[in-house]
């Protein structure tokens, strides 16, 4: 359930590295809005900049002409971020992280993301390319004893 009052944010950033902070700057935001401490608040920035990146790899082939929304939704108990692009399609089934074990650069995005939030869904868009949607729940705080 949204946060009385709140409405998502909407953003739509050009496919190219250097609107990153932009959306990282608004990411970090809209988790404090949500109630996420700069700690957790600074894991879910590096979950959606995972997300986004891979789009721009992946999805958009490194084509910096393209579009990326984001979507930004305060809720009582966490925040739910919705990416979309227009890109090659992804199934989420098939996504891996490299293994661990295996030490180099690269390749933990998946990992970073699937660790952080709560939940990540994968879904097709029917007119072309992917919206992902990352949940992330806030821990529950303990009642205070009278």
């Amino acid at each position: 359930m949204p946060i009385e009052g709140s409405r998502p944010v909407e953003i739509t950033v050009p496919s190219h590295p250097q609107y990153m902070t932009i959306l990282r700057h608004s990411v970090f935001s809209m988790c404090t809005f949500a109630g996420f401490e700069a700690s957790e608040a600074k894991k879910i920035v590096l979950a959606v900049d995972e997300a986004v990146t891979n789009v721009i790899k992946y999805a958009y082939e490194m084509d910096c002409t393209q579009e990326i929304q984001v979507s930004l939704a305060a809720h009582e108990d966490g925040l739910e971020i919705k990416i979309r692009d227009r890109g090659k399609p992804v199934d989420g089934a098939t996504l891996k992280s490299r293994d661990l074990t295996e030490v180099r650069p690269g390749g933990l995005g998946i990992h970073f993301i699937r660790s952080i939030m709560t939940d990540v869904c994968y879904k097709p868009i029917p007119t072309g390319g992917t919206e992902l949607t990352l949940l992330k729940k806030r821990a529950a705080i303990p009642a205070k004893e009278s």
